[in-house]
Order: structure tokens, then C-alpha cells, then sequence
């Protein structure tokens, strides 16, 4: 027997298996194939909801309006927006500059801006496509070097913080 082979027993079966190279089977695997596994997906309780985001559109801009489509009973959905939110609107990553959810103004493309919450799953997405955003597009901003360099290939005077 080589030097990474695993013993095991399987009743009165002994098993050695390299464990280098080669395939473990799953704990989960057979239940997986059969269909016999649940998700979370497959749990439902009383009372639940799902819930969904809506996602800017653009990579950046101003929020002029936020419309819902006329033909959904948005009473029977709950509706999160920047302005629900207690306290400061902000995740802090590096800095305290990403809000959760956008306020008046697009940073980045697929920002969250509203958050959306429904018993029906399926009405859930219909009710997410039906949510109209108009915006005000900003111009995009770039890596400064990259400012730097166009600016430079285009003769126009640049700012640098390096000293010569």
C-alpha cells in the first residue's frame, strides 16, 4: 500500500482508496441526482416573502423619476427605497461611500435602488420588470491615469500630485 492511500472499513469490507488524484464521492451526491435534495428554494413557511432588487440600468447618473406600471396591485407588495431607510444609508466597505440602496443618484451599473418583497415568486419578477426608472445621465468617470493619459495625448495641461 503506497504512502497516500486511505484505510477505511464499509462493514467488514476493508477499502483503500488514493486520495491524491482521484474523485471522493459526495454525502449529498445521490440525493442530488435523484431530485431527492432540497434547496432553500424548496422551503416555504406561512407568511413568507420573496424578495427581489431593482437595478440601475446605467453606469451612472441622476434618478429623475420611479415609476410602477399601473397594472400590479402595489399594495400587495412591500416597497423598500433609500428614503425607508433608518440612519445612515451606507455600507461601509473601504470608506462610508456605498449606500445601500441609491438616493437621487446611479455610481455604478446594476446599483440597487429599490428592494421589493411578495408571497408570489413569479409576480415578484413580473412586478420587478414593471418597475420603470428614468435618469439623467451623468458622464462616466474614469481611472485618473487613464484621465491623465488622454489628457496628455490630447496636449491639454494636467494636475499631478507626483513631485518632480
Amino acid at each position: 500500500m503506497s504512502d497516500n492511500a486511505q484505510v477505511y472499513f464499509l462493514g467488514d469490507l476493508l477499502l483503500t482508496e488514493h486520495v491524491v488524484g482521484t474523485s471522493v464521492p459526495r454525502k449529498e451526491g445521490r440525493d442530488k441526482v435523484t431530485g431527492a435534495a432540497r434547496y432553500i428554494d424548496d422551503i416555504t413557511l406561512p407568511g413568507m416573502l420573496y424578495g427581489a432588487t431593482v437595478r440601475s440600468q446605467i453606469p451612472r447618473g441622476t434618478i429623475k423619476t420611479i415609476s410602477f406600471d399601473p397594472k400590479f396591485d402595489w399594495n400587495e407588495f412591500v416597497v423598500v427605497t433609500a428614503e425607508h431607510i433608518p440612519g445612515k444609508n451606507c455600507i461601509a466597505l473601504i470608506l462610508d461611500d456605498q449606500p445601500c440602496l441609491a438616493d437621487g443618484k446611479v455610481n455604478h451599473p446594476e446599483e440597487p435602488i429599490l428592494l421589493l418583497a411578495h408571497p408570489d415568486p413569479h409576480l415578484l419578477q413580473k412586478a420587478v420588470d414593471a418597475v420603470a426608472i428614468e435618469y439623467d445621465p451623468l458622464p462616466p468617470l474614469f481611472p485618473s491615469r487613464i484621465v491623465i493619459a488622454a489628457r496628455k495625448s490630447s496636449g491639454e495641461r494636467t494636475i499631478s500630485s507626483r513631485r518632480s
